[in-house]
């Protein structure tokens, strides 16, 4: 199942909902989806929230106009490729491995221009 809705209309929210009755039914589920950070009203960034409830930044704004070699960026956000992946790469290799009745169906809210920086994870959602 793929969503290709606009944005600000409840993808993520559809996503959760879904989740949660496919959690609830007991049919064996992991994936992520992406949340925004604020502070004071303004929005800093964006956070990956496993649907088992672990967090870790996939990017901040940064004050910083120069860029280092290491540094991916979207507009005004730094990419946090380290943080990304030490979280996500671990339950998509884990999502499919074992038998057929150990296998979990794969949510991924959002594969957008910050998540394609990884080419780790390019590689492990093809397998």
């Amino acid at each position: 199942f793929v969503s290709t809705l606009f944005l600000g209309v409840g993808k993520t929210t559809l996503i959760q909902k879904v989740t949660q009755a496919l959690k609830s039914s007991g049919i064996p589920i992991d994936g992520f989806y992406t949340e925004e950070v604020r502070e004071g009203g303004r929005r800093t960034g964006f956070d990956v929230v496993t649907l088992s409830g672990k967090r870790g930044p996939l990017s901040r704004v940064s004050s910083d106009s120069s860029t280092s070699r290491r540094e991916y960026r979207v507009g005004q956000y730094v990419v946090d490729l380290v943080s990304f992946e030490q979280l996500v790469l671990p339950m998509l290799r884990n999502v499919n491995h074992g038998s057929d009745a150990e296998k979990k169906i794969c949510v991924i809210d959002e594969i957008g221009k910050m998540e394609l920086f990884s080419q780790a994870f390019i590689q492990a959602v093809r397998q």
